[in-house]
């Protein structure tokens, strides 16, 4: 008869570790707390390589400046002084403008972020340096 037979349906262990992948996980590689430059500005500015190969500009939680500010936007650069302008050639890199003043928020970045070592918040019709992070590995 048809249901008489039973089929074990159980696994050994070995089998099932084998059945198991490491998936890749977004990498903390540097991390910075803001210090005020021209206008009072908290919290922390992270990179990550993310598990796609991409790497990615955030800010913590409780990250907040100004709102007097026009038009701020975020860059990165090498240098602990980036002045009125960014200057492409001497690796400044600009990030667009700050979706918000306050809170966790992150930004694309089109390639490994290499030796720029200062997340900046500046407003960019102004030239004013806002804020910035240095940035070291954790």
């Amino acid at each position: 008869m048809g249901g008489d037979t039973q089929e074990d349906v159980t696994g050994s262990s070995e089998e099932v570790s084998e059945d198991v992948v490491d998936v890749p996980q977004d990498q903390l590689i540097a991390i910075g707390d803001f210090e005020n430059v021209m206008y009072e500005t908290t919290g922390h500015a992270e990179v990550w390589l993310l598990a796609n190969g991409s790497y990615e500009l955030r800010f913590s939680d409780d990250f907040s400046t100004t709102g007097m500010l026009p038009a701020p936007s975020v860059a990165m650069s090498v240098d602990p002084e980036i002045g009125p302008t960014l200057i492409a050639e001497d690796g400044d890199l600009d990030l667009g403008g700050l979706p918000t003043v306050t809170g966790a928020q992150s930004f694309a970045l089109p390639f490994a972020p290499g030796p720029r070592e200062y997340a900046w918040v500046w407003c960019k019709p102004f030239g004013i340096e806002v804020a910035r992070a240095h940035l070291v590995a954790p």
